[in-house]
């Protein structure tokens, strides 16, 4: 293992997507978000997603320059064509939208096509509650999970997030897969050879598996009945209602050689002012939340703090990818 700091790994983030030619804006957006996944043990959407945004900025799929523009506006809603920029650079902009519709309307409903890989949901969640919004993220992707009671992918692992604000902290930030796992993780059980939970998966031949290998061959499953119905309907509120691509439909992020992977986003944020009051949802939730907190065993809430790390210990394999990647680019590595 190898030993970084969280700021000199940013730096090294950041000259990396310079490189690539992203503005200085940009680059901080993305390396930003990169790294303080890392920081607090997100690591399915930290580092070791560098590679891969560099290989698809390289082969000319996601496109380092390309500006996020609005394709139409209706009152309280937005739909913007994200344009194969870096994900987080056009949820980052389908965030802010959402914040400015909703402080002038009470609610506003934000969706963008032609979105690469956005990252971890709750960044945006977390932006939203920030502005004591109520925030609620989700996104399609590449087919991974089967249908309930399948074998076969057919549906992305189509995650969601949900942020509601406190007094001095947001109350609750959700954010999880619709699938038992998801794919992230599957890659890491893969490059670091652990085996997976039970249930999780499937091989090629519908049979349960904990093999890494067999799994991304084959099929994660749904998170029961809860999770097969929520990852069907973000797909047909994305891919289908914002007019862009069903699940089955994206090429994976991963597959050589690499295409363009238009996903899909919808955002929609409410302003508690304008219901009960922001005062009431404080008291109501806060109380709720104690009392959760104070009962027995070690309940936890949805969002609670992670700690954060200052030093990150990143795998010997990956720090020679990554060694190799800043060699191609004429970057010292850090």
């Amino acid at each position: 293992m190898h030993s970084i700091t969280a700021q000199a790994l940013h730096q090294f983030v950041y000259r990396m997507f310079r490189a690539c030619q992203l503005t200085p804006r940009h680059a901080e957006v993305c390396a930003t978000h990169i790294v303080t996944n890392e920081q607090r043990g997100i690591i399915s959407h930290g580092i070791r997603r560098l590679p891969n945004y560099i290989a698809r900025i390289d082969a000319g799929v996601i496109q380092p320059r390309a500006r996020v523009r609005v394709i139409k506006r209706h009152g309280a809603t937005t739909l913007l064509d994200g344009a194969h920029a870096m994900g987080q650079i056009t949820a980052t902009r389908a965030t802010t939208t959402a914040i400015r519709l909703t402080q002038r309307f009470g609610i506003a409903c934000v969706g963008a096509q032609r979105c690469e890989h956005i990252g971890a949901l709750d960044t945006y969640v977390r932006a939203i509650v920030d502005h004591q919004l109520v925030g609620m993220v989700m996104c399609n992707s590449p087919i991974a999970m089967a249908p309930l009671g399948g074998t076969r992918p057919f549906i992305g692992s189509n995650p969601i997030a949900i942020g509601i604000p406190g007094a001095q902290s947001p109350l609750m930030i959700f954010d999880g897969t619709t699938a038992a796992t998801s794919r992230g993780k599957l890659l890491i059980a893969r490059d670091t050879h652990q085996p997976l939970n039970a249930h999780v998966a499937v091989d090629t031949h519908g049979i349960p598996t904990t093999d890494a290998h067999a799994a991304l061959s084959g099929a994660i499953l749904p998170s029961g009945v809860l999770g097969y119905g929520l990852g069907l309907a973000i797909g047909l509120m994305t891919g289908g209602m914002l007019g862009g691509l069903a699940d089955p439909t994206l090429p994976s992020f991963f597959a050589t050689p690499y295409q363009p992977t238009p996903g899909s986003m919808l955002i929609i944020a409410i302003n508690p002012a304008v219901f009960g009051g922001v005062a009431q949802l404080h008291a109501v939730g806060e109380s709720w939340l104690t009392q959760i907190r104070q009962s027995h065993g070690t309940p936890r809430i949805p969002g609670d703090q992670r700690n954060i790390r200052y030093e990150i210990a990143l795998p010997d394999a990956l720090v020679a990818e990554l060694t190799a990647l800043a060699t191609s680019k004429g970057i010292p590595r850090w």
